[in-house]
């Protein structure tokens, strides 16, 4: 039922209804995974690897994700940029924790 849960996380629609019919006892695992499943789909446009040294440094506060990106990586990638916009406002609007990112010009 978790994996199940997962591979639906990967979607547009984040399935909190879904995640939050788990026991207690998985439903953080399950967003920080489901967060993490998301961030890479997100990251690999098109099949295509994001390169080390472009990986974004993440870090946790409390019920906060921070990503911080290297210096004009998100104006060199557009789209990239436009589907984190979006992927913050979902994490908003249907999930217990915050996205926040970062992106020197």
């Amino acid at each position: 039922n978790i994996l199940a849960v997962l591979v639906k996380a990967q979607k547009r629609k984040l399935p909190d209804k879904d995640i939050n019919a788990l026991p207690e006892a998985h439903r953080a695992w399950v967003w920080q995974n489901a967060l993490a499943l998301r961030l890479a789909v997100l990251l690999c446009r098109a099949r295509t690897p994001i390169a080390a040294i472009d990986y974004p440094d993440i870090r946790r506060f409390g019920d906060t994700y921070r990503l911080r990106f290297p210096d004009g990586y998100l104006a060199a990638h557009p789209l990239t940029h436009a589907d984190l916009q979006q992927e913050q406002i979902l994490w908003q609007e249907n999930s217990p924790w915050t996205l926040e990112y970062h992106a020197p010009a």
